[in-house]
Parts: structure tokens; C-alpha cells; sequence
């Protein structure tokens, strides 16, 4: 099996759908997951042939597109890729709204991972200051840090890496037996 080729992005975009196969008008039930101006992937066990001409239809909870297609790719127990064909104006108008919603979802996520986390924090325990910091990546981890300053020196604590990101009680709490060590036996 080759490459697809994509003339345009896809975007995800879940919506329940039925095709209907034009020749034996058999309806099959299923769900639509990429949307492009040009086409949509439909999950599907059993999927149909590539070439297969259908009609598609796509139900959101407050709208509904319908188009003929053409099954331009096919992945067993997987689904089909279909490219439209003579989609009506109004449809297209229907199919744009539900691409911009999706490009804005897709921009907004995008965005959201690669903000960075940066915060620091001070808290004093006898004559020692000591600095907290978190660092990271939602979706890549971070890094927490803890460094003691007193008068005469610092000590930098090893970092505690996680998956997730920690709040400040909890980034302490995973530091104190080591800050207690350098705070209260020093």
C-alpha cells in the first residue's frame, strides 16, 4: 500500500455518520474522525473497496452535511478515507463551519503544548531561604528544583523529574526529607 496523498490538512473532527453505497443503497452506521474540504476519514471495521461510490452523511447534535463520495483509500479494521463530489452550496457552507471550529480546536491545542511552565517560589526555615522552582512542558514533563541558601553556602538538591505537573505543597512535601537533612542537622 502507497502513501495517501492530501491536497489540504486534515483536522480531527468527531461526528457520528452513515454512508450509504450507491448501487445496493446499503446504510452502514459509523463515525467520522479527520474532516478536509475535500474529504473525511470514517472509522470502520468492515471497510468498503477503494472506488466505491457512497453517499456520506454527518450528524453533529445541532447540524448535518450530506455529499456523494468516492472511497479514495481503504485500511482494513480500520476505515475509509473519502474524497466529496458535487457537495450542494449549502452544504459546503455547513463543511467550512465545521473546518474552522476544528482549525481553531487544533490551533488551541497545538498552542496549549508548547507552553512552557516557569514558577518559583520561596519559603525560609530557621536561617536557610529556600527556592522552589518547576519547569516544563505539559505533555513532556518537567523538572522541579529545590536549591537552600544560607549565608555561607548553597546547596543545589538533585532535581525530581515528572510526567505530570505538581503543585507547590506537593514539589515541598517531595523535597522535605532532604531539606530537613541540610536545614535541621546542619
Amino acid at each position: 500500500m502507497g502513501p495517501e496523498r492530501r491536497r489540504t490538512a486534515r483536522y480531527p473532527f468527531v461526528a457520528s455518520a452513515e454512508v450509504v453505497h450507491e448501487k445496493s443503497g446499503i446504510k452502514i452506521q459509523t463515525q467520522v474522525s479527520d474532516l478536509t474540504v475535500y474529504g473525511c476519514y470514517m472509522d470502520m471495521i468492515n471497510p468498503l473497496p477503494k472506488g466505491t461510490s457512497v453517499i456520506v452523511k454527518i450528524f453533529t447534535d445541532t447540524d448535518f452535511f450530506e455529499a456523494y463520495g468516492t472511497v479514495v483509500y481503504s485500511h482494513p479494521n480500520l476505515g475509509i478515507g473519502v474524497t466529496f463530489r458535487d457537495v450542494n452550496p449549502f452544504y459546503s457552507t455547513m463543511l467550512k463551519k465545521w473546518l474552522l471550529a476544528a482549525m481553531q480546536a487544533k490551533r488551541h491545542v497545538e498552542e496549549a503544548d508548547t507552553l512552557g511552565v516557569k514558577e518559583s517560589w520561596n519559603t525560609t526555615i530557621g536561617d536557610a531561604t529556600l527556592t522552589y522552582s518547576t519547569e516544563g512542558v505539559v505533555g513532556r514533563g518537567f523538572n522541579h528544583n529545590c536549591e537552600i541558601k544560607r549565608s555561607d553556602q548553597t546547596t543545589r538538591l538533585p532535581a525530581i523529574q515528572t510526567t505530570d505537573r505538581l503543585t507547590r505543597d506537593e514539589v515541598e512535601k517531595r523535597f522535605a526529607p532532604t531539606v530537613l537533612k541540610h536545614t535541621l542537622l546542619k
